[in-house]
């Protein structure tokens, strides 16, 4: 992207890679759809048949199987949501 606005998002959404602590600005729409995202990938791994369950056991191996993944997940959300709500504290 070339100057003006576009460039200044790019600089926002690039600093933060190299310093995991370092705050980055993120639009609440788009973070509410990703919350709504994460939250419907808990209710899909909760209810995934069993061929789908091996299937992605077997593509994360050493990961958390699939109970921990969503509990992980349903963790995102709940932050997500915690934060377009104003609230600071942990869920």
């Amino acid at each position: 992207m070339t100057g003006g606005r576009d460039a200044e998002r790019d600089v926002l959404t690039t600093l933060g890679v190299d310093d995991p602590g370092r705050l980055v600005g993120v639009r609440a729409g788009e973070l509410h759809e990703w919350g709504w995202l994460v939250g419907r990938l808990v209710g899909w791994l909760d209810q995934a048949a069993d061929a789908t369950a091996h299937d992605l056991n077997r593509y994360f191996a050493g990961s958390p199987n699939r109970e921990g993944m969503a509990c992980f997940l349903e963790y995102i959300s709940e932050r997500i949501g915690a934060l377009l709500d104003g609230d600071r504290g942990q869920p």
